[in-house]
């Protein structure tokens, strides 16, 4: 066998026990355009994605968030739960994802997300994960999430 499809099977990365280099998966979510303003209240929220099966038996190591405009008023939370394929299974996150007033992103947030070390860290294909807005702050805008697994 051979061709494009078998030569991607047989490459895979070290986070998924194979013997390439990557050692990670990063995926960015966009919740919020750029210049769509964040907001609790929006229909769409809970904002849900679909587990792809490239992540498959990773588990979720790290998360960050990052607005476009940042808030004049007021931190921006973000809670991200892994529902599971059906009902929900329990949050994926010990404490929810901070920005803080006047940031554009959660890395040097005064209140850092801790990734919890149950089994709800633990991705399977057509798990989803649902982002919820709990505070939105004022006028902050366009919301990414990066979920980095492995």
């Amino acid at each position: 066998m051979s061709g494009p499809a078998y030569h991607a099977r047989t490459h895979r990365p070290k986070y998924l026990g194979g013997t390439d280099p990557t050692t990670h998966a990063e995926w960015h979510v966009k919740v919020f355009a750029d210049d769509e303003v964040v907001d609790a209240a929006d229909t769409r929220v809970p904002f849900v994605w679909l587990v792809p099966s490239s992540l498959d038996g990773c588990y979720v190591r790290d998360l960050a968030a990052m607005i476009s405009t940042v808030s004049s008023s007021g931190d921006v939370v973000i809670s991200v739960e892994n529902l599971g394929p059906g009902d929900g299974i329990g949050s994926v996150t010990f404490d929810p994802i901070q920005i803080d007033q006047g940031d554009f992103h959660s890395y040097d947030s005064g209140s850092p997300m801790q990734i919890g070390s149950s089994p709800q860290g633990l991705l399977t294909r057509g798990d989803r994960l649902s982002f919820s807005i709990d505070s939105d702050g004022t006028g902050a805008k366009g919301l990414l999430v990066i979920v980095v697994a492995a």
